[in-house]
């Protein structure tokens, strides 16, 4: 499917790939479009893989994200209160007419409705609606080690208690608290990455505090809901699951073969030699955004030439 839409940004997301990512005022349509471009082989990019392009220096920290993670409230079959943190999408951002049939039926203070006997089959089964196999995990287990947090693949859904989640403060927070949040590591998948994203936030925005929001506290799992969750453009936003979903949206969709073997192999030599020579005489903290800039303009232009 072919969409044209306005500011698709050019990112660098690997020295083998490139990723755009696709702005409308419209959620569904920014979704479609970077589904359109990623295809069947590529993805749209969940929380934890934007936050790790930001600590890469390969995604700016003063433009926010839409990402491909819903966070979902609903009870089990056997009547427990659960949030799941899907990455990847579950049910909205798995397809975006589900969102347009959000915004037709009517939100829940912005979130979808989402089918109770769906949300089970999801927690319960580990079966997505359309018949695939969900990559469930609990984050009891993540927090008693029977599961590592470096085990788990980008598109992981993790569930919790949903009483333990909504006892967590949703408001700006101090960095060193944040890191032992359980609803941030569910977020960016595990301390090691929330360590790494919160302290490269905090350098970026030079704060002590950022945000950190939710709904939980407010949310009635008697009806399955859920949202989508953003990476804010600066300190109070921060991570923001508590945004309506009738809103615009910017995904970052990135193909597997975005360019011709030469162009990849290109860029793969030249980050390597730029690291070599750049690295004498610029300083560190700087060397990721030089080198991404010139990886940025190499795709580029590499697309623009046969092979």
């Amino acid at each position: 499917m072919d969409i044209t839409i306005k500011d698709a940004q050019t990112i660098v997301v690997h020295p083998a790939h490139m990723g755009k990512a696709f702005y409308d005022s419209n959620m569904p349509t920014a979704l479609r479009a970077a589904q359109s471009y990623a295809g069947v082989e590529g993805s749209v990019y969940s929380l934890p893989e934007l936050a790790n392009l930001r600590v890469q220096g390969r995604l700016p920290f003063d433009k926010w994200f839409t990402a491909n993670t819903e966070e979902l409230v609903g009870k089990s079959r056997g009547g427990s209160e659960l949030v799941a943190v899907a990455h990847g999408g579950a049910f909205l951002t798995r397809d975006p007419a589900r969102i347009e049939v959000a915004y037709k039926t009517g939100l829940i203070n912005g979130a979808a409705k989402i089918d109770n006997a769906e949300f089970q089959a999801l927690v319960d089964c580990g079966q997505h609606f359309d018949g695939s196999d969900a990559k469930l995990y609990r984050l009891s287990e993540l927090q008693s080690g029977r599961t590592n947090w470096s085990d788990l693949p980008y598109d992981a859904i993790i569930l919790a208690d949903k009483a333990d989640l909504a006892k967590l403060p949703s408001s700006v927070q101090e960095i060193a608290e944040l890191k032992d949040n359980p609803l941030v590591q569910m977020r960016l998948l595990g301390p090691q990455r929330a360590a790494e994203y919160l302290d490269a936030a905090g350098v970026a925005y030079d704060v002590s505090k950022i945000g950190n929001w939710h709904p939980f506290a407010n949310v009635d799992a008697d009806q399955a809901q859920g949202r989508v969750v953003f990476l804010g453009s600066y300190d109070y936003l921060g991570l923001n699951g508590d945004s309506l979903l009738d809103s615009n949206g910017r995904f970052v969709g990135v193909a597997p073969e975005v360019q011709g073997d030469s162009a990849r192999r290109g860029a793969q030599n030249l980050e390597a030699e730029l690291r070599s020579s750049l690295g004498r005489t610029v300083a560190p903290d700087l060397l990721d955004d030089v080198i991404s800039n010139v990886l940025t303009m190499h795709l580029r232009y590499s697309a623009q030439t046969p092979e």
